[in-house]
């Protein structure tokens, strides 16, 4: 499990490694679980899906040599979800 570090030195470090970060293959097992185990009663009409934004993707690949984008498609295609059809089949509608 990640913890949450300050990014910067003129911030306060009290709250560091207190918080906690999923990572993308936590999010997308709690996701498809919520879908199947417990369907929306409210608003069911309203599907939960996932708003993916990658940050830095150039600095990532350029400086750790870390394709952020194949590790995304490689944790969305474990659950089926990689391509359009296999989101709409799961019902997950996803934003990248």
């Amino acid at each position: 499990m990640l913890k949450r570090r300050q990014r910067y030195d003129f911030r306060s470090p009290y709250t560091n490694d207190i918080f906690t970060m999923l990572s993308i293959e936590e999010i997308l097992d709690y996701v498809v679980g919520l879908k199947s185990k417990t369907p929306r009663t409210i608003n069911a009409d309203t599907p939960v899906g996932l708003y993916i934004e990658i940050k830095e993707y150039d600095y990532y690949l350029d400086t750790y040599g870390i394709d952020m984008a194949v590790n995304l498609y490689n944790a969305l295609d474990k659950y089926d979800l990689s391509s359009i059809e296999g989101s709409t089949n799961a019902g997950i509608p996803i934003i990248i």
